[in-house]
């Protein structure tokens, strides 16, 4: 009891100071929109490279200065959302409402979508093989049995789904140890064949401790990417770092920032924390809000003709 009591002091301590060092980095950190199309390397790469600003290669091209960089915000907001996914896993979603969404994920260019196995086949319809589509098992919670989940997995490995995702459940998964952790995962990994398996952490669930030690669990059983989530169980205050989850997963495991509410400035936002994918089920309107920053009003679709 006396053990279990320090312990849970330390896990508190440990999530305050992670908390204000969070706290302190943001208010430095804020990214600017109005520079996200071109950073300074990337200006001076383009630089050094061609030996042109911008106004000289809009002439070498015979078109207006306001013409290219419009061009190269649009490439720019393109190359964003290559890096989006479009999460559909709400069960109350109809089957046409995730075959619209995903179809306008495929107009957007986004990376990927993921949906439940009972739209699995209607998506991968709506996709045309444009974009990826992974299938959400045992969600939202993943509390089932380890059989059961082991099952879901052999079934979504023999569907055409380009990838399977997991929840990882807390309550069920906490207090394993990490051989068993790993063991249990390593047989998921092979369940899902050449299929990537990407496991779903609830991270407010955990202190970036804890956090740290499922990561390293996960990426020795052959886990390939790790998908975080605020969640809605907040077990353990302020633990959710996205910073401290990237740094965690880096060289490990391909990171996956899951963000329920995004805008254009959260994702941007994400991934300048390390994300390399960010997810969401507002992932349209984020992409779409982006292009409009970018490039304007008459360029928030990826498929507007340019003049």
């Amino acid at each position: 009891q006396e053990k279990q009591e320090k312990e849970v002091e330390n896990n508190k301590e440990i999530s305050e100071e992670a908390a204000e060092n969070r706290k302190e980095k943001g208010e430095k950190t804020t990214p600017n929109l109005d520079e996200a199309y071109e950073s300074a390397e990337e200006k001076a790469e383009r630089e050094q490279e061609f030996g042109l600003d911008i106004e000289d290669t809009a002439k070498l091209f015979g078109m207006s200065k306001e013409s290219l960089e419009t061009e190269f915000k649009i490439y720019k907001a393109d190359k964003f959302a290559a890096r989006v996914a479009l999460s559909v896993c709400d069960p109350y979603i109809s089957a046409e409402e995730t075959v619209t969404r995903v179809k306008k994920a495929v107009s957007l260019k986004l990376n990927f979508v993921t949906v439940l196995p009972n739209r699995l086949e209607a998506s991968l319809a709506a996709a045309e093989k444009k974009i990826k589509v992974n299938v959400a098992v045992c969600f939202p919670f993943g509390s089932d049995s380890f059989a059961v989940r082991l099952y879901a997995v052999k079934k979504a490995a023999r569907t055409a789904a380009d990838g399977i995702e997991i929840p990882f459940d807390p309550t069920a998964e906490r207090g394993k140890k990490d051989r068993l952790l790993q063991k249990e995962y390593a047989k998921l990994v092979k369940a899902a064949k050449k299929k990537p398996l990407t496991v779903i952490i609830e991270a407010s669930s955990y202190t970036d401790r804890e956090l740290s030690e499922i990561i390293n669990s996960l990426s020795a059983a052959g886990v390939k990417a790790v998908k975080s989530s605020s969640g809605t169980r907040k077990v353990v205050s302020d633990a959710y770092s996205e910073e401290n989850i990237a740094a965690a997963a880096k060289g490990k495991l391909s990171y996956i920032a899951c963000v329920s509410s995004l805008t254009a400035q959260t994702l941007v936002k994400a991934f300048s924390y390390g994300a390399e994918y960010v997810a969401s089920p507002a992932a349209l309107e984020a992409v779409k809000e982006l292009r409009i920053l970018l490039a304007g009003k008459e360029y928030a679709d990826a498929d507007v003709k340019k003049n």
